[in-house]
């Protein structure tokens, strides 16, 4: 379904090209000074990979609408969507026919989409009709709200005459995060008056309000799952520590997954499972996702008494009775190992680790990921430097022929050549 959209962008690039600068003038004057066309409207540039003004050209608005509409971005590789996102970007002309709005709409949505946030607030700050599309105000309330930026969003919030479901919904959240439940529920009850509203959000505020105090009490209380789907539902989320749905972290927007794996305030895990899912989708870089896997640091227990100073003709006194440490204490999982590739790491960083092992640990996650190329591509620049640590032929064995794709998916050339000659010296 992209390929028509990418066909017709590449058309248009091809037009462009061989189109002589007389075509182009042409063009350009035909272009009034009446209303701004928000197809005009972009936020790259030709130096940033914008596609040239003339990408729709012969393009009807009837045509395109459809075939944006089918788009899932989730189902892209990393090819479509680079160029579907330098498409919907890039400034142009608009489409003839009836029907550019209800288009511009599409647009709109598949930035957001994307993850393209900053991007789409600047554009829908400049858009001259935002109808049936968030508005650049929301938008900075999402993105705000995303990055754990509560405060900001909230002075947002109080400071718009936006009257809308989304605004009576913020409202609502902005008192629950402050503990005015009594407003919280006021404008939920003005948010009814339109469509569009989460009924989560009501859900997730009323299990906040009634959230106990007492640890105990707590653990017994049973939470909503997560829900990261927008910048209002990972604010509550995250202000009642509801637990983490797996579902819900393989649908998120990988502009959200992004913004929450670069908080300070998240396990973990949390951090490692988002930075996978925006690296896969381009939006982190494989050195920011590797970042993403560090270490968090853990208390030590307390050292070992000192044993008491003793005087000559004296007896020394008895060391104090310590509380032998119970058998089922609660192992510290801080750092436990969050998927294949943290086990990898994380063996690979111990000096005491056999090399055997860790070459086993980094085939094992290398096959893991080699059914999906984007995957596999990002696993392996994720583990160029434990690769390059490699020099153990014998533990190698006959893995290097396996870990030179590997390093040149990576884009290390040296590093797949010294593979290379070690399965060549091996025999394959």
């Amino acid at each position: 379904m992209f390929r028509h959209l990418a066909v017709s962008a590449l058309a248009s690039v091809g037009l462009a090209c061989l189109a002589p600068s007389g075509f182009s003038q042409g063009a350009l004057q035909s272009t009034g000074l009446g209303e701004i066309d928000p197809w005009g409207i972009g936020a790259i540039s030709r130096a940033e990979g914008a596609l040239p003004v003339t990408l729709w050209q012969g393009s009807e608005a009837e045509i395109l609408r459809p075939l944006l509409t089918r788009i899932n971005v989730r189902g892209l590789t990393p090819v479509t969507r680079d160029l579907l996102t330098r498409t919907l970007l890039s400034p142009s002309r608009a489409p003839t026919g009836e029907g550019s709005d209800e288009l511009m709409a599409e647009r709109m949505r598949l930035i957001w989409e994307l993850g393209q946030f900053e991007p789409y607030i600047e554009i829908a700050g400049r858009l001259p009709d935002t109808e049936n599309m968030l508005t650049a105000e929301a938008a900075n309330i999402e993105l705000q709200f995303a990055r754990g930026n509560n405060a900001s969003a909230c002075n947002t919030v109080r400071s718009t005459t936006e009257a809308t479901a989304y605004m009576f919904q913020a409202r609502a959240v902005c008192f629950a995060l402050e503990g005015n439940y009594s407003s919280a529920d006021l404008a939920l009850e003005l948010g009814q008056e339109f469509d569009g509203t989460d009924p989560w959000v009501r859900t997730a505020i009323n299990t906040i309000r009634t959230l106990p105090e007492d640890p105990a009490k707590l653990a017994k209380v049973k939470l909503p799952a997560a829900k990261f789907d927008t910048g209002l539902a990972i604010a509550l989320s995250m202000e009642g520590k509801f637990p983490v749905d797996p579902t819900q972290l393989a649908t998120i927007n990988a502009g959200f997954a992004r913004e929450i794996s670069n908080r300070k305030d998240i396990d973990r895990k949390l951090r490692i499972e988002t930075a996978d899912r925006a690296g896969l989708a381009g939006l982190m870089t494989p050195e920011q996702v590797r970042n993403a896997y560090r270490l968090e640091p853990v208390l030590l227990p307390p050292q070992a008494q000192a044993e008491p100073m003793t005087l000559p003709g004296v007896a020394p006194a008895e060391p104090p009775k310590t509380e032998k440490p119970a058998e089922d204490a609660e192992e510290d999982l801080t750092n436990a190992p969050v998927n294949p590739l943290d086990e990898a790491l994380q063996l690979a960083a111990k000096r005491d680790a056999e090399p055997a092992a860790i070459v086993a640990a980094i085939r094992r996650v290398l096959l893991l990921s080699q059914s999906n190329g984007a995957q596999f591509q990002l696993t392996s620049s994720v583990l160029v430097n434990e690769l390059n640590r490699l020099r153990d032929v014998e533990a190698i064995d006959t893995n290097a022929e396996f870990f030179a794709i590997a390093s040149l998916a990576a884009g290390n050339n040296g590093l797949a050549n010294r593979f290379q000659r070690m399965s060549d010296r091996e025999g394959g």
